[in-house]
Formats: C-alpha cells, sequence, structure tokens
C-alpha cells in the first residue's frame, strides 16, 4: 500500500524566500505509484486566498507529483506557507487501494518575508445593482443583485447581507462569479403576494475582507439599485416586428417575426401562435433571443407559402398559455405597440414606369443649370440609382442624383456638362442597362411611360421675353418668357442733391398705382467710379401683362420744395428700355433671364434682413468715402425688422428706437464688426456673420468708439431725421451730420454681398 512520504519545496533550498511572480511550487513524494491526484486531495496552510492551480506527475514518475499555488500579492506576504492532506483525500495506488495520507518524512514550508508594499487598503462596494429580472419593475418572485467590489474579497455569505424592504423574503443563495463579483438571491417569504421595493444591504456583523485580510467597511455604493415588485402586474405582448426579411414585401418562403413581451414568460412553443391573413403557413421555429426570456424569433413557413399573395400576421393563439415567471398568464391580444405585417407576392407581373414629369422648375421653358424630374412607379420598387436613367437630348449634363420620395416616386437631377449655355430638349429615358425590380424581384421592362415630360432650355438672354412702351411712360411686359427679373441700372446722373426713384404697377391705363419699391440716387458725379448703383424686381414680382411706370422725387434744398418728375420711356430693344427724368438722370431697365440678387435691406436700409438665412454667411462689404470727417459704421442684432430690442425675456419686454436707454441695448448687440474708409478710396472688408436675425445700422461720427462718441443709428426713432437710405440693392447712402446736413447722403456708401460661409 502507498503512503505519503514527504512535501517538499520545488525551489532552491538555500533560498526558502524564493517565489516566482505570485506562484509556490511543492513536491510531493509517495512511497510507489499512485494515481488520481488533483487540487481537491490538498490544502494550503498559513495563508487565505491561495489557491491550486496545477497539478501534475514529476518527470512521467507517478510516485511524484509537482503542484503549484498562487498567493495573491504574493511578494508583500510574510509568514509560512505550507502544503498538506485535504479531507477529501481520495488517491489510490496501482492496486486501487487508498494511499495513506501521512507524512512520513518531510514537510517543508515556505517562511516567507514581504519584499514590497503590504495591502492596507480596505476593500470597497462599487455597487448593488439588478441582475434578474432586469426590469426595475417586476412581479418575479426570485430577485437576483449583482454585487461588485473594487477587488477580490473573501468571507462572502448569505450573513453578509440583510434586504431593506418590509418583504419577509431572505437571502437565499450566494454565488461567485468571479473574486470580485457575486450574485445575491432574494426569494421566499411574502414575496409572491408582496408590493413595494426590495434592496439589499450590508449586514452589520458583515465579515468580507479582501484577500490580504483588510475587512470591508460598512456603508452605501454609489450604484444602489432597487426592484419595484408590483403584483398587480399582468404580463402583455407589446410588439410584433418583422425580422428576416426585413422588407415588408416579399416573395420569401420563411418568414420569421420578432416578439416582445412585457417581461420575462414561460412556456412559449409553437403552439402558442397562429399565422392570420388566408395562407397555409404555420409556425415552425420559436426561439429565445440572446438567452432572453422576453423576445422571441417566431418562425412561419411551409404550407402554401412559396406559392401565395397577401398578408402574412403573426397572433397569440387562443388556447396559448405563456405566462410570466410568477405564473401570471399573459392575456390574448393584440401587441400594445408594433404590430407588423408581411405582404407576400409570389406574382409575376412586372412593375410599369407610369410617368416622368417636370418637377423643379415647374415650367417647361427654363434656362436652370439644374434640372429635376419625378419617376412615378405603378408598384414599390428596389435598386433605382443613376445607372438606370439616360438623359434624352444633345446636352452633356449627367444625372448627378436619384431620391427617392417613397418606394413608388423617386426625384431624378440632371445637371453638369454644357447646360447652363444650352439650348435645347432635355428629357431622360430608362438606361439600356437599368436593373429596377419591384419589391419582389420582377424586372422593369424597358418602356416609354404614358406621361413622358421633358424641358425646353434657353440660355439666349431675353429669349421669348419682350418689354412693351405705351403712351411714352407706361411700360408693360409683353412677354415674360425665360425672364428671371426687371434690372434698373443708373445710366447718368448729375444731379446735386439726393433723388429717390419710386417704381410703381398698374393697370393698362396707368391708374391704380402701387408702389413696388424704391431707392435713392446720390450725387454720383462726386463717388468713385466702381460705384454702380442699381435696383432689381424679382421673378416673383413680374409677370407678362404687368404694367409699370417710374418717378423721381427731388427735393430743391434752395427753396426746400419736393419735385416730382415721371420718366418718359423709350425702346432701346426687345427686352431693354431708357428711362429719362429730365433732369440728367436717366436709368436703363432690361429684362434679364440672370436671377437677380436678393435685396435683403428693409424700410429705406433701416434693417437688414437675415431671417430668411441659416447657418452663418460670409459678408463682403466695399465702401466709398466721399466725406471730410473719419466715421465708423458698425452693425447691432434687433428682435424686430422695426429696431425694437426685447430687454426682458422673461415679459419680453421691448425698447424702440428713440425711447431712453436705446443706445446702451443696442451697443449691447453690436456685432464685432467695424466699417472704415479713406476718403475718395474704395475700401473692402470681410466678415462672417450668423444668420437668422435682423441687423440695425449704427455710425459713429468723426470717430470709432460708439459707447464713446456721438452715434446715429438707422433706426432713428419719431420725428428724427432719416441718417440712411437705400441707394440699390444690398447698398446704402449716410449722411454724416446730424439733421440732415447738405442731405447728399454720399458721405459713406456701404455696398455688401452674402454668400454662404465656407466650412
Amino acid at each position: 500500500m502507498a503512503s505519503l512520504e514527504r512535501i517538499t519545496r520545488r525551489d532552491n533550498i538555500n533560498d526558502p524566500t524564493f517565489t516566482a511572480d505570485n506562484q509556490l511550487e511543492f513536491r510531493a513524494t509517495f512511497t510507489s505509484d499512485v494515481s488520481n491526484v488533483t487540487a481537491d486531495d490538498f490544502d494550503i496552510t498559513g495563508v487565505a486566498g491561495a489557491t491550486i492551480i496545477s497539478v501534475k506527475s514529476a518527470n512521467q514518475n507517478d510516485a511524484q507529483y509537482d503542484i503549484v499555488i498562487e498567493v495573491p500579492n504574493l511578494p508583500a506576504f510574510t509568514g509560512t506557507i505550507g502544503l498538506t492532506p485535504s479531507n477529501a483525500w481520495d488517491i489510490i495506488d496501482a492496486g486501487d487501494n487508498s494511499a495513506v495520507p501521512t507524512n512520513v518524512g518531510r514537510n517543508l514550508t515556505y517562511e516567507l518575508v514581504g519584499t514590497g508594499n503590504p495591502d492596507t487598503t480596505a476593500p470597497s462596494i462599487t455597487s448593488i445593482a439588478r441582475q434578474t429580472p432586469g426590469n426595475a419593475t417586476t412581479d418575479a418572485d426570485t430577485l437576483t443583485f449583482r454585487v461588485t467590489f473594487d477587488e477580490d474579497v473573501q468571507n462572502v455569505d448569505a450573513n453578509d447581507f440583510v434586504i431593506n424592504g418590509n418583504t419577509t423574503a431572505t437571502i437565499s443563495g450566494v454565488t461567485q462569479v468571479n473574486g470580485s463579483v457575486y450574485d445575491i438571491v432574494v426569494s421566499g417569504g411574502n414575496l409572491a403576494t408582496f408590493n413595494g421595493a426590495v434592496g439589499l444591504d450590508l449586514a452589520a456583523g458583515q465579515n468580507i475582507a479582501d484577500i490580504a485580510g483588510n475587512t470591508l467597511p460598512n456603508g452605501e455604493p454609489a450604484i444602489d439599485e432597487v426592484y419595484t415588485v408590483d403584483n398587480s402586474l399582468v404580463p402583455s405582448l407589446t410588439s410584433i416586428e418583422r425580422l428576416t426579411p426585413a422588407t415588408a414585401t416579399t416573395n420569401s418562403d420563411t418568414l420569421v417575426f420578432q416578439v416582445t413581451f412585457s417581461e420575462d414568460v414561460q412556456g412559449v412553443d409553437a403552439t402558442d401562435f397562429v399565422v392570420n391573413g388566408g395562407s397555409t403557413a404555420s409556425v415552425t421555429g420559436v426561439v429565445a433571443v440572446n438567452n432572453s426570456s422576453s423576445i422571441y424569433n417566431i418562425t412561419v413557413s411551409g404550407g402554401d407559402l412559396a406559392s401565395f399573395n397577401g398578408p402574412v400576421r403573426l397572433a397569440l393563439a387562443a388556447n396559448q398559455n405563456i405566462t410570466n415567471l410568477s405564473n401570471v398568464a399573459v392575456p390574448v391580444a393584440a401587441p400594445t405597440g408594433t404590430n407588423e405585417i408581411y405582404t407576400v407576392s409570389n406574382e409575376t407581373v412586372p412593375p410599369t414606369l407610369l410617368s416622368i414629369e417636370r418637377l423643379t422648375p415647374g415650367t417647361a421653358i427654363t434656362s436652370d443649370n439644374t434640372l429635376v424630374f419625378q419617376a412615378t412607379f405603378d408598384e414599390g420598387v428596389r435598386n433605382v440609382d443613376v445607372t438606370d436613367f439616360s438623359i434624352n437630348g444633345n446636352t452633356t449634363a449627367s444625372i448627378t442624383n436619384v431620391t427617392a420620395v417613397n418606394d413608388r416616386v423617386y426625384n431624378i437631377t440632371v445637371s453638369g456638362g454644357n447646360l447652363a449655355s444650352f439650348n435645347g430638349s432635355v428629357g431622360i429615358d430608362l438606361a439600356d442597362t437599368q436593373n429596377i425590380t419591384d419589391l419582389v424581384g420582377n424586372a422593369l421592362p424597358d418602356s416609354e411611360p404614358a406621361k413622358d415630360e421633358s424641358y425646353t432650355v434657353s440660355n439666349t438672354q431675353g429669349a421669348s421675353s419682350k418689354l412693351t412702351v405705351i403712351a411714352g411712360n407706361l411700360l408693360e411686359i409683353t412677354e415674360l418668357g425665360i425672364a428671371q427679373s426687371l434690372n434698373l441700372t443708373i445710366s447718368s446722373s448729375v444731379n446735386v442733391s439726393v433723388e429717390t426713384i419710386r417704381i410703381f404697377t398698374t393697370d393698362a391705363k396707368g391708374k391704380n398705382r402701387k408702389q413696388l419699391g424704391s431707392f435713392s440716387v446720390l450725387e454720383g458725379s462726386v463717388l468713385p467710379v466702381e460705384y454702380t448703383p442699381g435696383f432689381s424686381l424679382t421673378k416673383s414680382e413680374i409677370a407678362t401683362g404687368t404694367f409699370f411706370q417710374f418717378e423721381v422725387e427731388e427735393i430743391d434744398l434752395k427753396t426746400n420744395t419736393t419735385v416730382i418728375r415721371t420718366a418718359t420711356i423709350t425702346s432701346v430693344s426687345a427686352t431693354e428700355v431708357s428711362l429719362d427724368f429730365g433732369n440728367n438722370t436717366k436709368l436703363t431697365t432690361t429684362l434679364t433671364n440672370e436671377v437677380s440678387v436678393t435685396n435683403l435691406l428693409l424700410n429705406d436700409a433701416a434693417a437688414i434682413d437675415l431671417t430668411g438665412l441659416t447657418g452663418q454667411s460670409e459678408v463682403s462689404f466695399t465702401v466709398y468715402r466721399e466725406a471730410r470727417l473719419d466715421n465708423t459704421i458698425g452693425f447691432y442684432v434687433t428682435d424686430f425688422a422695426d429696431g425694437r430690442i426685447i430687454i426682458d425675456e422673461l415679459t419680453r419686454a421691448t425698447i424702440s428706437p428713440g425711447e431712453e436707454g436705446y443706445k446702451e441695448a443696442a451697443l449691447a448687440k453690436q456685432l464685432n464688426v467695424q466699417l472704415t474708409g479713406e476718403n475718395d478710396k474704395v475700401t473692402t472688408f470681410e466678415a462672417t456673420i450668423t444668420n437668422g436675425v435682423f441687423l440695425g445700422t449704427y455710425v459713429v461720427i468723426d470717430g470709432v468708439d460708439p459707447s464713446a462718441g456721438e452715434v446715429f443709428f438707422s433706426h432713428q426713432g419719431s420725428g428724427s431725421f432719416d441718417q440712411i437710405r437705400q441707394a440699390g440693392i444690398n447698398s446704402f447712402g449716410v449722411e454724416d451730420i446730424i439733421g440732415g446736413g447738405d442731405q447728399d447722403f454720399n458721405d459713406m456708401v456701404i455696398a455688401f454681398e452674402v454668400r454662404a460661409a465656407t466650412a
């Protein structure tokens, strides 16, 4: 009969403090060959938390076994570590006799002196979290909390915890997940009927410690979750959703629905569901998702599904027996949320292209360099992209984008190439290589739709447009054609005071006049040659059959009287006329297909309107100066077009131009943009401005600092002289003498151009 002869260290006997990382090795020697030698046959003495990680025969000698143990924080350990036979000893010799667990020789131990810093830091609980079930509110009869420590601990059992709540349930289980994570099970008592909060706390007498023996202090973790137990809850079916295939319409002969319940349920199988909609297919598979007890994938297949046409729905069977974990039955009802179905189509009828229509622009004749068509099909289609269409016409433009409005309607964009200068017809056709199919794979045939619209692109200046002069003072747009704007440009002006040009629409007899716009003509003879003011009426303001009259209002500074003159109109060409106001002021008026710049000035340049723009804009300012004073122009934000500023966000109280305190309120909202200029020179500035607001203008007279100098505002207030006048599209002139001065409004003239900011 074999017996244990000795247990020795597997290190240099002359160096008993030998360690390899956190491991020590012993050798057990028997009097003869033995077997069934495992870690359970030995106990480690002298240290807590150590484990046997390896037991193997030495050099294929079944009479000797090497046993490796691992000790946490071994370099800091001081003490004696040994190995002895355990109570679970079941080693046998070659004759199947039990080996005698008696040391007849040496039993060497490790006498260790710590060489590192000993662990004196107490462990802590980082969280007590809900584990099973995962829902905060539940009617489950068994609750599992997961307790996580910041390091490996020992001595963890049911006595270390107490239940926080009025339930009579008890802690019925403690399971180690790893050295620092434990699952604590709460069950029994009145939990099956209890309603209220159930949490977990440390017991006052708990004796949990880390591996070094530092005890765990009592305290609450940062994360301390509880369950709200509600045994009045009734489980429910919350959703039925399509899973495979993902498309609503399909010809697949296997359909997978995903079913979700409000909580964990049990007893779920194929008999708990029925297939509705007329198909003879049935439920052929039920699989829980990722070990969940609340989400299941339900497979429908077989029957006539391979040839069926129609809806396929999934529903709970009338005799289903699904319950929650407390055995409360799930009622037979439709889902409380999403309830998706499949539309199965095994038809072989191909889709049809019903129409190709003009979308943007809406007119048949255009000079736009981007055209958008809309294609409509008789059913949902897929695989639709730019390669499925070709351009019908001699342009070198290409199809640059296809956007789905829905699965039946698509917008197709044509742009680029020579479209900006092209003249001719532009349409689209299906490409020879198109691969469009319906949602079940039936291919779209190559054919022309019943409705097939095209554009006539004309980039000839003024093509089909015509102006007609009536009685010398009335102008009619006889044919608008593809014209985009009516532009007015000053061709000559030697006026000695500011003139205001007013534009009116009238009836065919020059009656029923309505002012459409106005701008000021400054003393152009003293301004730089770069100053070329003008004004435009956009396409929204002009149309075929519109009549116009033009007049100038001039103030005679000597007599302080107002003189009004109506323009004499002379035809220059089919799309151009000359306006002569009889005082050496002449304007050229042209009907053009160039898109006019949007005028952002309101109320005779009192405000700049950026409310129609989003994001940021890059603004180029050009300053023309003819003044003795070194003035500075700046801008400020107002909340309303009339210059009012909200001064109390809670009450929405405002302050108006001219009221006491308006200067301070305006300057509190000024932009970091200031414009200056040298006399008789042109100066340019660039700025980035945030859109979506109204801007007012301020002028610092012969200075820079608006808070210290003399300032006037574009919003002057009632009874004040208007120091700023609109001088054309996005341009205005300034009179820098308070009260009017010489009223030439050319001391500084500002023109600006707005464009979208680049990234």
